[in-house]
């Protein structure tokens, strides 16, 4: 008993805790990826490791050598990169050749100490992860978003319920930002939107400078003090997923009889997959931490696999940029009513196609993160964006013009940046352009309704606000247009900057 155990110890331990060590070590990973990720990936790396120790086994026809050569070859997958690989598979040539010339040899004692060493390394990094869950703050998860729909009543009958577009353009500035800043004149694009028929708030901020929390606040038609209140000095964004994937619009209109309709943007906090219809250009979609540790591992000698997995690269990103787009025109024609969400990450950094489409592959490890500006000087960053976003808006056109043209009755079309760019945004307001990140295209088409009828100033979180209004005759009470300073790593110590947001920007090294 005690030689299968010893057999089979060490290599099951280093596999599982290969994932944990993972998500322990980076900070980012704790920030945004929920501690329960880990289980898909320790999932993965044990199937990993019983294929190995399976192999080792009918080739050696014995345990104890199939335990030694199966843990250093999982220490090797998940552990040691391309370049001690090779050392590690010279250790297991020379242990096959100790094993064809003593056959005696027993491996025993070398899967105790294995067996040992797996258990400090678990023991270690599973205990700062249980440190980490104990440092959480307690919240009530139901109680993180009010619930404001609940008092609202359905007048409209099926026929007066338009199918609803919320498209999202990750970065996208306001025209005259764009001008002032970028040195962009973007009333081409502009005007086209006003030609098919939409208004455009040219004065619209965004209330809050990061993606999950503008979505969490317009998705949930209204100000995220309750989160602050519960999260406090965390930053931990994970625990707040739910408020995205099951929010107050969501409930609304799946109340009212709507199918919802997500398109895969690569971003976990918009990847909703439990809706009626999830729409992916890869096959398997992973989440981000498991996408991450495989890139993290040598598993990433194997790619995206022909396809079949999004390996996370510029090439993954722009596939699956280019998948929204032709999915969107292809819904008009689907069943209503739908509510259809698309989180399109572009124009944000990294900035993949120039303005005719063409690949652009940045000279970098790849990131989503607003990382750029450490890599390219301010005029380059300035170009790359202008020329992706000349690309999206062409893209854009294009598919709301299919949208019009092929739905059976007019929709309701959102369209909107979740913040701007972020060239100048710093830790803090102060030495952040606010100007620049909080300028966002806000544009609605409102089949039915008058285009004056778009507050100048309107903001995301009154989106839905007024669409229930004059679409659904609810009577939610408009909110004062406010925006919040969030940093990255003090996310929920919002800071009232509403009336700071000018086009005069103070910090250093800015316009």
């Amino acid at each position: 008993m005690k030689k299968i155990l010893f057999s089979i110890l060490p290599g099951g331990l280093f596999a599982i805790a290969a994932p944990v060590i993972f998500y322990v070590v980076n900070p980012d990973n704790r920030i945004l990826n929920a501690w329960n990720e880990i289980f898909g990936s320790a999932l993965l790396t044990l199937v990993v490791w019983g294929v190995l120790y399976a192999l080792a086994l009918w080739a050696t026809r014995g345990l104890q050598p199939a335990g030694t050569i199966a843990t250093i070859l999982v220490i090797g997958l998940f552990y040691l990169w391309q370049i001690t690989l090779a050392l590690v598979l010279g250790v297991l040539v020379g242990l096959g050749a100790l094993r064809l010339l003593h056959r005696k040899i027993s491996f025993f004692g070398t899967n105790i100490l294995l067996s040992a060493l797996s258990l400090a390394v678990a023991g270690f990094f599973g205990a700062q992860l249980v440190s980490f869950l104990l440092s959480l703050p307690s919240i009530d998860s139901k109680n993180l978003v009010e619930p404001v729909i609940a008092s609202q009543l359905d007048t409209a009958t099926t026929a007066e319920k338009p199918d609803i577009y919320y498209i999202i353009l990750d970065g996208y500035g306001s025209a005259d930002m764009l001008e002032n800043i970028y040195g962009y004149d973007n009333s081409e694009f502009i005007n086209a939107l006003q030609a098919l028929g939409f208004a455009v708030s040219g004065s619209s901020r965004a209330n809050y400078p990061q993606t999950v929390l503008s979505l969490g606040s317009s998705l949930n038609m209204q100000y995220l003090d309750p989160m602050s209140a519960q999260m406090g000095d965390s930053n931990v964004w994970w625990l707040v997923k739910d408020a995205l994937y099951h929010s107050q619009v969501r409930q609304f209109l799946e109340n009212r009889g709507y199918r919802t309709v997500f398109l895969a943007s690569g971003f976990d906090y918009t990847d909703i997959r439990d809706g009626n219809e999830f729409i992916k250009p890869f096959p398997v979609m992973l989440n981000n931490f498991d996408s991450g540790f495989l890139r993290f591992t040598n598993l990433a000698m194997l790619g995206d696999m022909g396809g079949l997995i999004p390996y996370p690269s510029y090439s993954t990103l722009r596939r699956t940029i280019r998948a929204n787009f032709a999915a969107l025109p292809r819904l008009a024609s689907e069943a209503g009513p739908k509510f259809v969400f698309a989180h399109i990450t572009a124009p944000h950094p990294p900035f993949v196609f120039d303005e005719a489409g063409n690949p652009v592959n940045p000279d970098a490890p790849f990131t989503m993160v607003d990382k750029m500006r450490e890599i390219m000087d301010v005029p380059a960053y300035k170009q790359s964006y202008v020329a992706e976003l000349k690309y999206v808006n062409s893209e854009t056109i294009q598919s709301l013009m299919a949208i019009l043209a092929d739905s059976p009755t007019p929709p309701v079309i959102i369209l909107q940046g979740d913040h701007g760019p972020g060239l100048y945004l710093a830790d803090s307001a102060a030495d952040s352009c606010l100007y620049e990140r909080f300028s966002i295209l806000n544009a609605y088409f409102l089949p039915g309704k008058q285009p004056k009828t778009l507050p100048a100033t309107i903001t995301p979180v009154n989106t839905f606000r007024l669409l229930f209004n004059n679409y659904f005759s609810a009577n939610f009470p408009m909110l004062p247009d406010k925006s919040y300073f969030a940093s990255f790593y003090h996310f929920y110590n919002f800071q009232d900057i509403t009336g700071q947001v000018t086009p005069l920007c103070k910090a250093n090294n800015q316009p």
